[in-house]
Order: C-alpha cells, then structure tokens, then sequence
C-alpha cells in the first residue's frame, strides 16, 4: 500500500456478501499490519434488501471515514440511490462494478463517471465454489497490496 489511506465503498444486494468482504478485507489489512474501519448500511429489509461496507484501510491509525470515497464497487446497482448521500464520490473515484451489474445509475452517469467492468461472476464461475465476493476480495487485496497468503488464511477461517 503506498498511498496512506484509501477509503472504498462496495455496495451489492443482499445476500452478495458485502458485508463480508469488508469484514475480511478489514481482518486481512489488520494481520498485513495496517489499520483500518468498516461501517456499513443495510436496507429496511429483512432479507434481500441493499447493502453497503465503507473502509478505510490507512498505513497509520485512522478514527473516522474519510471526507469521500477513492473507490466504489457494485455488485449490482440495485436501490443503491438509497446510498447515494453515504457514498460521497470526488473527481478522482474511481467505480468499478460486476458485468452483471445493469447500466450504471443516473446520478454517478450524470457527474460524468462511467463503470469498469469488474467480470467477478464470470472468475468465480471458473473456480469450483468460488463466490463473486471472494474474487472482490482478491482483487482488493491487491489493490492494497496485501499478501494473498494472508488473505487465504483470513479467508479459510471464515
């Protein structure tokens, strides 16, 4: 990680297991030795509603979100409107979202942000019992740079 903290948001239906990539993406950046918190959001609904995870993940202690997000993942874009005022988004995000996911939202298409296309479902496919979530994971794993042996253990002992 050589940037000081980056802050991401992932966002999914659900059941997508959002939730439990930050949950592992915080665990595995705590063992690599960095620092780092989650919040995170759900819908009104019992089961299958929408659901965010917001981190940080900083090389020094960090007490607070920061101001906006480097990074937004979806899963899909379902209800994500409902997000829309947690996700605080700068010139600079970056989004990335699965190829499944539709047509990216009218607010982020309208201040000009346009989707990279993630194919987690498509790796996950690949790999016997390999969920779209673990392959998030991975990927934002090394986007941190962290140990992909790390990231294995954190993730068996789930």
């Amino acid at each position: 990680m050589t940037s000081s903290s980056i802050s991401l948001a992932i966002t999914g239906s659900g059941g997508a297991g959002v939730v439990v990539v930050g949950q592992l993406l915080l665990r595995a950046a705590g063992r690599a030795g960095l620092y780092g918190l989650m919040h995170r959001s759900a819908g009104p609904q019992i089961r299958g509603g929408e659901s965010l995870s917001m981190l940080r993940i900083s090389n020094r202690a960090v007490a607070a979100q920061d101001d906006d997000f480097d990074f937004l993942f979806a899963f899909d874009w379902k209800n994500f409107s409902r997000f829309m005022a947690e996700v605080p988004l700068n010139d600079s995000s970056v989004v990335f979202a699965d190829e499944t996911a539709g047509p990216l939202p009218g607010q982020l298409a309208a201040r000009g942000f346009r989707a990279m296309v993630l194919p987690l479902g498509a790796v996950a496919s690949s790999i016997k019992g390999g969920p779209p979530n673990m392959v998030l994971l991975g990927a934002l794993a090394g986007l941190l740079d962290i140990d992909p042996a790390i990231v294995s253990s954190v993730a068996a002992s789930r």
